[in-house]
């Protein structure tokens, strides 16, 4: 009988191990079946193809970063779906995981669901998705087009592409995208530099050299100008460069022999009644 060995009839036949160690990959267990022939077996949390064992999505991001063609390329993503979904990716699903390849952070962004943009309830192999329409845990609406190609809808100008398609896991499936999902109304929060928080955008202009052209023009307005006050204020600041750009002698003409009230309007058309921010823009005139 296959897989069964002895020469004695007395103690009868035992099954012969036919294990070794490229019978199955080395994160599953061979064993011998009854019919003599060897089986690759895994955890009751994982599922198998035959030969090798598949964990939970987080499991198979961290063996994806660490063998393969994007090995040492998912760690940032790794880092945002460990701090804002590990128990969703690791114990519930299944899920479709649409996985970027990060170039850089997501600095500045705090939402705490931004992980849900990436998944899919459900699981989809890619020749499900194509040429169809699904929605992700966080409502955002994918259409899938040819090419491995795919849009948010509400926001169809940035094409996504899939380069690497149907990864197992043992609660979803894993779809490595080239670039982040981030539509228009999501930013990243914008940087804030804390050196200035309790400034004036009069104090900040002050004590940078290339504006004190701009500063000499606010001067001669001959009334106060709100760049000291409270705010809010949006100004488009030029830079000394800018103001020499006018070589026509336009500028300081307006300076010196101009009525006060022209040069005022003058001033005013750079500021916004708005949040407080500084612009630093140079003009081209």
């Amino acid at each position: 009988m296959h897989g069964w060995e002895g020469s004695n009839l007395s103690s009868g036949c035992t099954l012969r191990n036919v294990c070794n160690d490229t019978t199955c990959h080395p994160n599953a267990r061979c064993e011998t079946g009854l019919d003599g022939y060897p089986r690759c077996l895994c955890n009751a949390q994982q599922i198998g193809d035959g030969y090798r064992c598949y964990g939970n999505l987080m499991e198979r991001l961290l063996e994806l970063n660490k063998e393969g063609a994007h090995k040492g390329r998912l760690s940032r993503t790794i880092l945002l779906f460990v701090r804002d979904c590990m128990l969703t990716m690791s114990q519930k699903g299944p899920f479709t995981a649409f996985v970027p390849l990060l170039i850089l952070p997501l600095a500045g962004v705090t939402d705490e669901s931004v992980c849900q943009r990436y998944l899919v309830r459900g699981q989809y192999l890619y020749k499900s998705l194509d040429r169809t329409d699904v929605y992700t845990a966080s409502g955002l609406q994918l259409r899938f087009k040819p090419n491995k190609q795919f849009i948010l809808v509400k926001f169809p100008e940035t094409l996504y592409t899939v380069i690497q398609q149907d990864i197992p896991a043992a609660n979803g499936i894993i779809h490595i995208i080239d670039q982040t999902i981030m539509p228009r109304n999501i930013l990243p929060d914008s940087p804030k530099d804390e050196q200035f928080a309790d400034k004036t955008i009069g104090e900040i202009l002050t004590k940078d050299g290339k504006y004190n052209r701009f500063l000499s023009l606010v001067d001669n307005c001959g009334t106060t100008l709100p760049l000291r006050g409270p705010g809010p204020l949006t100004v488009f600041v030029p830079t000394n460069d800018a103001v020499d750009k006018f070589r026509d002698g336009r500028l300081i003409y307006m300076l010196f022999h101009v009525s006060s009230n022209t040069i005022l309007y003058t001033c005013m058309l750079y500021l916004v009644s708005t949040t407080v921010c500084v612009y630093y823009c140079n003009v081209h005139s």
